[in-house]
C-alpha cells in the first residue's frame, strides 16, 4: 500500500490546484509535469533527510562521497562531483559490495513527473482523452511496487527486473515532458490563429516567431526585457485558457493581452527608448518617501528569527562538559 498511498500524497498538490479552474485552465500539462517532477524531488529529498541527517559522524567517505555503515549494503551518499555530473540525481542510494560509489537516478523524481502527467491530462484533456491519465499513474505505481518488492527479496526475479527498468529510468521525465510539449504547443498554435488581437505587428507576416519579442526586449534590458516577459505570460495563460473556456470567459483576459500588444508595437523602435529617461524616474523614485514605511514590515517580521539564530538558539554541549 506505500506507493499508493506515497504517490497519491505527491501528486494531491496537482489536483488540488487543478481544482481551481483558473489554474487549470492556464496550466499547461507541461506545467504539470514540471511541478509533478519538483514534488517528487522535494518528497524525496526530505526522506533522505529524514533517515540519514542524524548519522553523519558514521559516514565515511569513499569515492566522492560518504557512506554509512550499517549494513552489506550501506546506503551512499553523493558528493558534489557525482551530483553536477549526474543526470537527475538520487540524493541517496545503496552500495552493494565491491560496487564502486555513483549518482542514481532519482526514482521519486521519476514517478512523480509520470504522475504529473497524469494530472495534466486529466485537468487539460476532454472526452475519450480523460480516462488515459490513468495509465502514466498506474505505470508509476507499479514500478514503485516492484522497488519497494525487490528491496524485501534480494535475488530474486523482481531485483533483476528492476535492474532493467532502472537503466531506462532516467529517459522516462524526458518522454513525459515530450507529450506534454506536443500537445501544448498544439494548443498554442491553434490560439494564435483564432484569437484575435494577440499577435505583435512583426509576427503576423512571419508567422510564429521569436525574433520579434527578442528585439523588443532586447532595446533597453532590463525594463523592455521585463515588459516583453510579462506579455509572454500573458499571452500564454490566454492560449491555454482558450482551449478550454469560451470565449466570453477569456474576454477579459485577451484585452489585457491585445493592450500590452499594441504597446510593444508602439514602442518597438530605437526612437521611442531613446527619448525616455530611465535613469531620472528612477532617482525620482528613490527621493520618493511615500509608502517607504512599507519596507519596515518584512523587516519587523523577520526580527524573532534572527534574534533567536544570534542569540537565543542553543549551543552543543561537548561529551566532557558538565552543566
Amino acid at each position: 500500500m506505500a506507493p499508493w498511498v506515497e504517490e497519491l500524497i505527491k501528486t494531491t498538490p496537482l489536483l488540488l490546484a487543478g481544482l481551481h479552474v483558473k489554474v487549470r485552465r492556464q496550466w499547461g500539462i507541461t506545467d504539470f509535469v514540471i511541478l509533478g517532477a519538483a514534488l517528487g524531488a522535494g518528497f524525496g529529498l526530505l526522506e533522505s533527510l529524514l533517515r540519514f541527517s542524524l548519522d553523519a559522524h558514521r559516514s565515511i567517505p569513499r569515492d566522492g562521497g560518504w557512506v554509512i555503515p550499517d549494513s552489506l549494503s550501506p546506503p551512499f551518499v553523493p558528493g558534489p562531483a557525482k551530483v553536477f555530473t549526474a543526470w537527475l540525481p538520487a540524493p541517496s542510494g545503496s552500495l552493494d559490495l565491491g560496487q564502486a560509489g555513483a549518482a542514481m537516478t532519482f526514482s521519486h523524481l521519476v514517478w512523480t513527473a509520470m504522475a504529473g502527467l497524469g494530472a495534466g491530462l486529466l485537468w487539460r484533456t476532454r472526452g475519450w482523452w480523460r480516462p488515459l491519465s490513468l495509465l502514466p499513474v498506474a505505470v508509476a505505481i507499479t514500478h514503485h511496487t516492484l522497488n519497494n518488492y525487490a528491496a524485501t527479496k534480494p535475488g530474486g526475479p523482481a531485483e533483476r527486473w528492476l535492474e532493467n527498468l532502472d537503466g531506462k529510468a532516467w529517459v522516462m521525465p524526458l518522454v513525459c515532458l515530450a507529450l506534454a510539449m506536443v500537445v501544448d504547443l498544439r494548443h498554442l498554435h491553434r490560439a494564435k490563429r483564432t484569437v484575435p488581437g494577440i499577435l505583435l505587428a512583426t509576427e503576423r507576416p512571419e508567422g510564429d516567431s521569436v525574433a520579434a519579442l527578442i528585439r523588443h526586449a532586447s532595446w533597453r534590458p532590463p525594463f523592455s526585457t521585463l515588459i516583453s516577459l510579462r506579455f509572454v505570460r500573458l499571452r500564454r495563460s490566454l492560449m491555454y485558457a482558450a482551449a478550454l473556456a469560451p470565449p466570453e470567459d477569456t474576454e477579459p483576459l485577451r484585452r489585457v493581452v491585445a493592450t500590452v500588444a499594441a504597446h510593444i508595437d508602439a514602442s518597438d523602435h530605437e526612437d521611442a527608448w531613446r527619448t525616455v529617461d530611465i535613469r531620472a524616474h528612477l532617482k525620482a523614485a528613490r527621493t520618493t518617501t511615500r509608502r517607504r514605511w512599507l519596507l519596515l514590515i518584512p523587516c519587523l517580521l523577520a526580527l524573532p528569527s534572527v534574534l533567536f539564530l544570534g542569540v537565543g538558539s542553543p549551543t552543543r554541549r561537548r561529551p566532557n562538559e558538565r552543566t
